[in-house]
């Protein structure tokens, strides 16, 4: 069984983030966050895909909260971490079922199920997949300490 996490950034036909409008070297962390780099989820598995239609989740909270995911989902016989959507009332809800990772949201019907360490395999894959993506496009995005802490914490995971 495989898991691919993904952030689809917005089209370029209607840019919302705040990446068209300033340079995201000059933004505060929390604007990093919350304002730059929107676009939708996309959560596969072999048998199944979630996908979000909003264009407005923005990919760094994205990529921390998979971390803060991954961390909770770690810990305790059966926790769950719930990821809510700022512009529309949906979420994604991971839990910890036994050893595997259950994921579903209220934006579809679809039930993803991977075990707990290849969820967990497939989160610090997106996150290094991600950061990447984002320092190609804006160089400088590689030396602020909120890119770095982020990468960190899925050093050697």
């Amino acid at each position: 069984m495989s898991l691919k996490i993904n952030h689809l950034r917005e089209s370029l036909l209607d840019p919302i983030g705040w990446e068209h409008h300033r340079a995201p070297d000059q933004a505060s962390d929390a604007d990093l966050l919350w304002y730059f780099f929107p676009g939708d989820i996309e959560v596969v598995s072999d048998d199944a895909v979630l996908t979000s239609d909003v264009g407005s989740v923005p990919a760094l909270h994205f990529v921390a909260a998979m971390i803060g995911a991954r961390d909770a989902l770690a810990v305790g016989d059966n926790p769950r971490y719930t990821y809510d959507f700022t512009e529309v009332d949906h979420c994604i809800i991971f839990q910890k079922v036994g050893d595997d990772v259950s994921i579903e949201s209220n934006f579809s019907a679809k039930v993803l199920t991977a075990p707990l360490d290849q969820f967990s395999r497939g989160v610090c894959n997106f996150v290094r997949r991600e950061i990447e993506d984002l320092i190609r496009l804006y160089p400088a995005l590689s030396v602020r300490p909120l890119v770095n802490d982020l990468l960190r914490k899925c050093d050697g995971g």
